[in-house]
């Protein structure tokens, strides 16, 4: 296979995990005692433990001695943190994140499982960051962050419209539809 084909393939790839990723958003979040409940995406993990156990395979090979020149030790041991640290920010992040949404708040879980609460009648503020594909959610004195691959992110685009002020969310929603019709 020559470079051209494989960079084709490589790109294939990607596309089809971000239109996966895409279509949680649509499916329904899981209800759990009366709140709705929005994870990350299970490929997240799928990627990360892959990239965990191809990092170690690599740090395994490197010193067993199997890469001869010096140079290319110091460039794959480089690359092996690399995968190393993704892998286990994408595992966590998939295990971790978590958000749950009832009649009164909005509770949010991030990677090393800090709690941020939100009261729905407190909400100041709702945006969403294009370059980071995060609906953000402010009251008073806290921030919280939802990427648009949380698997059943419209369910709780639908409960947040039943909850505040269209004025809060109106310019997040318009962006967040334009994503929709994208897809």
């Amino acid at each position: 296979m020559n470079r051209i084909s494989v960079g084709m393939l490589i790109v294939a790839v990607i596309l089809l995990i971000l239109k996966y990723l895409m279509l949680g958003t649509e499916k329904k979040a899981v209800i759990k005692d009366g709140a709705i409940v929005l994870k990350m995406s299970r490929i997240y993990g799928v990627i990360g433990f892959s990239g965990i156990l191809v990092s170690i395979a690599i740090m395994t090979t490197s010193a067993l001695g199997i890469v001869g020149i010096e140079r290319d030790i110091k460039v794959t041991i480089g690359f092996s943190m690399f995968l190393l640290v993704m892998g286990i920010f994408l595992f966590l992040l998939s295990i971790n994140v978590q958000v749950f949404a009832d009649e009164d708040k909005i509770t949010h879980y991030n990677i090393i499982r800090q709690e941020k609460e939100i009261m729905w009648e407190e909400i100041r503020r709702v945006t969403f960051n294009k370059g980071t594909q995060e609906l953000i959610i402010e009251d008073a004195n806290t921030k919280i962050k939802m990427h648009i691959h949380i698997v059943g992110f419209f369910s709780f685009i639908e409960l947040m419209k039943s909850k505040i002020d269209h004025n809060l969310y109106k310019g997040a929603i318009g962006i967040i539809d334009t994503y929709k019709k994208q897809k």
